[in-house]
């Protein structure tokens, strides 16, 4: 009887060490597929900007607006054009601000930095985000009102 004992334990302890071995075959992989869907997304955005830049060298005549801080008013030709290109910057940044939280500490305040700057060079962005606060998400919207507080 004794020797029955020991073989059923021997036999629970050896599917507990089966057990944590297919744990641990399964956590590894998971472990690593965050890293790599972060590196997928950057790569994703990367493409995005990079089409916007395209389009933009295709079509500098806005640069004053995008750049310079120059205001345009809704009666100028160009206005249209100007816009969707602030909505299309503004759709790139969204992304960047919403993946904030997952980066460290320094990292996290470069990036508030970087979007404040790119907002506070561009009334036409400021104005959308004033417009349509709905269409944008919150962190975004909190950072438009921190570039206001900052030009007062």
């Amino acid at each position: 009887m004794d020797l029955d004992f020991q073989l059923r334990d021997i036999a629970l302890l050896g599917g507990l060490v089966l057990q944590l071995a297919g744990l641990a075959v399964v956590i590894y992989p998971l472990r690593r597929v965050n890293p790599s869907i972060r590196v997928s997304a950057q790569a994703a955005l990367h493409r995005h900007s990079s089409g916007i830049r395209s389009l933009r060298v295709e079509h500098p005549e806005p640069r004053a607006y995008r750049f310079d801080g120059v205001e345009i008013r809704p009666d100028e030709a160009r206005y249209s054009r100007v816009r969707t290109l602030a909505e299309m910057v503004l759709d790139d940044l969204e992304p960047l601000v919403i993946q904030q939280e997952s980066l460290r500490p320094e990292e996290q305040a470069a990036r508030s930095r970087f979007v404040c700057r790119r907002i506070q060079r561009r009334p036409i962005m400021q104005e959308l985000l004033h417009e349509c606060p709905e269409s944008y998400c919150d962190e975004l919207v909190r950072l438009c009102h921190e570039v206001d507080r900052a030009s007062t």
